[in-house]
């Protein structure tokens, strides 16, 4: 296993951070990922990534119709269509070392396939619906999906930066991205050469910084309940439904339990979600998660610091001590990074 120091793509590529923070793009490391998520919500907050969040929807609609159509896809076709690994390219996510997370997997595949099949009445679907009650489906592998169908759109961002300011750099490579922009004539992704910078012969993607998290995303199942119980009396006419609401949120059911139940009540009442859906994008609530991104900027260059600060001690102790030795240190090494975010450590 080689170890190496973490490299900023600002050292690696030769160029101010100036430049990257006037650009609005985030300084990855190279060599590892940091515990960093690309929100879809956030696409939809800034207009100029709109084109993106639509771009997600649309490929849900036609995961919905395709499964609509075929009762029985093939094996290859379910493949094609629902497998989704890690995009390693934008050096984000949860990884031990290195950047080769484990994708999406399995169990995300089913439950998207279920929800798509037998949990959504309606055609206007989005990511953030079917990932809300999704069993095993934590920011990480809604960052992750939401990076496989974007990636076309980050290409395109990243070649437009490489135009601008790196395009004689002996480090951009003319690289064909696999399973990039899916042709919906066909069904089918295709590969596209791009001028992209190139780190160990493997493609880098930027990522606009306002589309990251280290927090919770914009919508969640944690603001969901929020609003169910600050606004469900504005929001939800039926007196009986909102009764059984609160009764479910007050209760001493585990939270397993309680996502469970509130699951089938939004099942049988779609409403309840579009409702919480349209009051996420009223403009005063748009303002406000655009502030929250804001702040949490601190929490993204927090996290990026001691992500630098503790992999350096890290490989110090694998220089020390052999790797087999401090491979222990880089479990609890991730696993800090992940219980920093998830208990609010970090500045947001």
């Amino acid at each position: 296993m080689e170890i190496s120091s973490p490299i900023k793509f600002s050292q690696y590529m030769g160029i101010s951070e100036e430049i990257l923070e006037k650009e609005g793009v985030f300084d990855i490391l190279v060599n590892y990922d940091l515990p960093l998520f690309i929100d879809p919500f956030l696409l939809f907050c800034y207009q100029e990534y709109n084109e993106w969040y639509l771009a997600i929807a649309q490929y849900l609609l036609y995961l919905k119709e395709f499964l609509a159509q075929y009762k029985s896809p093939s094996k290859d076709e379910i493949k094609h269509l629902f497998h989704f690994s890690e995009v390693s390219a934008t050096h984000l996510g949860y990884t031990v070392l290195g950047n080769e997370g484990a994708g999406l997997g399995v169990k995300f595949r089913k439950s998207l396939i279920d929800y798509l099949n037998n949990k959504l009445q309606e055609e206007n679907v989005n990511l953030e619906q079917i990932t809300l009650f999704s069993e095993g489906v934590g920011r990480d592998r809604i960052s992750d999906f939401t990076t496989n169908i974007i990636k076309p759109f980050l290409a395109e961002y990243t070649q437009e930066f490489v135009k601008k300011y790196l395009l004689d750099s002996k480090k951009i490579k003319e690289i064909g991205l696999e399973r990039g922009e899916f042709d919906y004539s066909l069904g089918i992704r295709k590969n596209k050469k791009y001028q992209l910078p190139v780190y160990n012969g493997k493609p880098i993607l930027l990522v606009p910084e306002v589309v990251l998290t280290s927090d919770e995303m914009g919508i969640s199942l944690k603001d969901f309940k929020k609003f169910l119980r600050n606004h469900s009396f504005l929001r939800i006419e039926n007196e009986d439904l909102r009764y059984k609401i609160n009764q479910i949120l007050k209760s001493t059911l585990k939270e397993e339990e309680k996502k469970k139940e509130l699951e089938k009540v939004v099942i049988e009442n779609p409403q309840i979600y579009q409702d919480y859906y349209a009051f996420k994008k009223e403009p005063e609530n748009i303002k406000r998660q655009k502030e929250s991104s804001t702040m949490s900027r601190k929490g993204i260059e927090y996290i990026g610091n001691l992500a630098i600060n503790n992999l350096t001690d890290l490989i110090n102790k694998f220089e020390a001590n052999g790797v087999d030795d401090s491979f222990t240190e880089a479990i609890k090494l991730i696993d800090f990074f992940k219980k920093s975010i998830e208990y609010n450590d970090v500045y947001k």
